[in-house]
């Protein structure tokens, strides 16, 4: 039974976290817990781990080969 249960009660937690503070019909304090949720999962990452820009990084070596 808890197989069962495990899969449905994962994606309505996600989708309550993804969307949870657009739903209007929600109280404030719902909302709010849904925003904080989303704001401490991206908070678990570490600045340095965002991807790299790859277009800066090309125009660095044009800038480098054109000196």
């Amino acid at each position: 039974m808890w197989k069962k249960l495990s899969f449905p009660a994962l994606v309505l937690i996600v989708a309550f976290i993804l969307a949870g503070d657009r739903l209007m019909f929600l109280p404030q304090p719902v909302r709010a817990a849904s925003y904080h949720s989303r704001a401490f999962l991206g908070g678990l990452f570490p600045d340095w781990l965002q991807p790299k820009d790859r277009n800066q990084q090309r125009q660095d070596q044009i800038d480098e080969l054109e000196n």
